[in-house]
């Protein structure tokens, strides 16, 4: 018995390498068009999560939800469009209700100094105004009073006195127009108490002022032009200043005044009163004692008063005597506490035409201030 000699043995192959790694041309063919599709999907398909097993076959594959078409509205199932209501159609402004339109005017907007009361005026397009007194209380307002065609409202300092100035209508202003007269002189004040609600009122007035310490009031009226003479120009219409206490009601009056203001502190008024027949004076009223002074007179005018401020210091410009082509100077004057009942001892006066260092081709003019502590007064100076 032949014994085999034959041993078996098996060949490895290679190991697969690029250099080795060959596809038949069929499959070659055939992959690439299957590489293309996966590394190209279409816009909307869901790739498949990471670590999922399942593949890609017609079974597991998901339906792509259907695109809504350009130009149309998704709408969910089972619900309506709805119909948009038809909006009436506007009617066009009529010029009366354009003329009721109202609007707020800022510049008569005023507080009383301790903050209780409040004035405010609507203005309308056909030019009717109406100013409003509100009373405020624990935070809230309530009206008072309306003044049709108020407006300039002041209030006294301690906030118990109200002055509204009352202006014409447009019917009045209308009329007047057609008339082709002049306007009558000054205008119609209302003085009100805030604490009574007393009114009063005051007609032909220029202007009213109270005094520092609310406890009297200035008003200047315009009084009725005397008869003309025969060959004379028409006069003109007088003025008249009324001194008020405004606790008792009582009036001073002063005549031929053209200029007049209070102390910047308590109630003393300097007044200019002139005289053409006699001369000019300045002088000085003290109501609450009733005492009249004269501080100084001139045949010239008094153009300006200044008095210093939280003082009984007084300033004033006089005009000096100039030619026809010449340009008006003026004389400077001061008055140290005019509230000493004793004469005034601090009264000082700058003229310029006795001042040789003053430059010949300059002048003072009347604009006149004071300086905070009262060692100085100001004066603008030209050429």
């Amino acid at each position: 018995m032949e014994a085999s000699n034959k041993s078996s043995f098996r060949v490895r192959p290679p190991p697969l390498t690029h250099s080795n790694m060959r596809l038949h041309p069929y499959l070659l063919f055939t992959a690439l068009p299957l590489v293309l599709f996966l590394s190209t999907s279409a816009s909307g398909e869901t790739p498949t999560e990471k670590g999922s097993n399942h593949k890609h076959s017609p079974g597991n594959s998901t339906r792509l939800a259907k695109t809504a078409e350009p130009g149309t509205e998704s709408q969910p199932s089972g619900r309506k469009k709805r119909k948009k209501k038809k909006q009436p159609q506007k009617k066009p402004i009529a010029p009366q209700d354009y003329a009721q339109w109202e609007q707020m005017n800022m510049g008569n907007r005023k507080m009383s100094h301790d903050g209780q009361w409040l004035t405010f005026d609507i203005r309308r397009v056909d030019g009717k105004s109406s100013l409003h007194l509100h009373r405020i209380n624990d935070g809230k307002s309530k009206e008072q009073q309306v003044y049709s065609q108020g407006e300039s409202p002041v209030f006294s300092n301690d906030s118990k006195w109200l002055s509204v100035t009352i202006g014409k209508s447009p019917e009045e202003k209308k009329k007047a127009k057609e008339s082709k007269k002049p306007a009558g002189p000054g205008t119609t004040i209302h003085l009100r108490s805030l604490i009574g609600g007393k009114t009063t009122e005051f007609k032909n007035v220029v202007t009213l002022a109270f005094s520092h310490d609310s406890r009297f009031a200035a008003i200047e009226v315009i009084g009725k032009a005397p008869p003309p003479r025969p060959g004379s120009p028409p006069a003109k219409p007088s003025k008249a200043l009324l001194v008020r206490d405004l606790k008792t009601g009582e009036d001073t009056t002063f005549g031929n005044v053209t200029r007049f203001a209070w102390s910047g502190k308590g109630a003393l008024l300097a007044l200019v009163i002139d005289s053409p027949s006699i001369s000019n004076s300045l002088q000085l009223f003290d109501p609450g004692k009733a005492l009249l002074k004269t501080l100084d007179s001139h045949d010239q005018d008094y153009v300006s008063l200044v008095w210093r401020k939280d003082s009984f210091d007084l300033a004033a410009a006089r005009q000096m005597k100039f030619g026809d082509k010449e340009d008006i100077s003026h004389a400077l004057l001061t008055f140290r506490d005019l509230d000493n009942p004793l004469p005034s001892k601090g009264q000082t006066t700058y003229d310029q035409s006795k001042d040789h260092s003053f430059p010949q081709d300059h002048y003072l003019t009347s604009s006149l201030s004071w300086s905070p502590e009262g060692h100085a007064l100001y004066c603008t100076l030209k050429k």
